[in-house]
């Protein structure tokens, strides 16, 4: 699910189905083995501009019609949509995300089960977010982390700027994830060796 429009969508594609195939395939058995995969964006705006309820990528031999098929899929679908290319219950769903309409009569099995979850959520003040939601959160958030801590010690030009991007962004991982700093410098892959440094840093600020 996407709300905000970074530009990044194409990167973010590239990641996720690299993670999806690392965990799937076992090391040293055959990549006829990798089953289909499908990334799916649920976005709250037109990424592409075309107005399209559903758009979806496909890989073609640069100056020939040939499909270029390895069985990864990836979809965009965009709730300000102004062409419905897809079925009721994809348009219906989409409707819905971009109302949050709740009251409305949908006539779709997907709209009755999606509403009904979002209802028992939305009275439960204590009910956690799914495993695989706050994965992908978190694995975006290291993403964002490690880019920031990049950039602060390039435009520093040395040590010291290094160090302050990597406390930037083990900050941020713990304000944006809620993690231990401990789990967040695990996840910068910060080395045992150089985490108490950063430890006693962070007790300063």
């Amino acid at each position: 699910m996407q709300t905000t429009d970074k530009q990044d969508l194409e990167l973010r594609v590239r990641f996720y189905q690299g993670s999806i195939d690392r965990n799937e395939l076992l090391k040293g058995r055959p990549y006829s083995e990798l089953s289909e995969s499908f990334v799916i964006f649920i976005c709250d705006f037109d990424y592409f501009g075309t107005g399209l309820a559903v758009n979806e990528r496909v890989s073609h031999i640069k100056g020939t019609d040939c499909v270029y098929e390895d069985g990864s899929h990836v979809l965009f679908l965009n709730s300000h949509y102004v062409t419905g290319n897809a079925g009721p219950a994809i348009t219906e769903y989409l409707d819905y995300i971009r109302t949050n309409d709740d009251t409305k009569t949908y006539t779709s099995e997907l709209l009755h089960k999606t509403v009904k979850r979002v209802q028992e959520v939305r009275s439960d003040e204590k009910m956690e977010v799914s495993y695989m939601m706050w994965e992908l959160k978190y694995q975006d958030a290291v993403a964002e982390g490690r880019a920031e801590g990049r950039a602060e010690g390039r435009a520093e030009g040395r040590a010291e700027g290094m160090t302050e991007g990597i406390l930037s962004s083990i900050k941020s991982l713990m304000e944006t994830m809620g993690v231990s700093v401990e789990k967040a410098m695990a996840a910068l892959k910060i080395p045992e060796a150089e985490q108490r440094k950063y430890l006693d840093l962070l007790a300063k600020q």
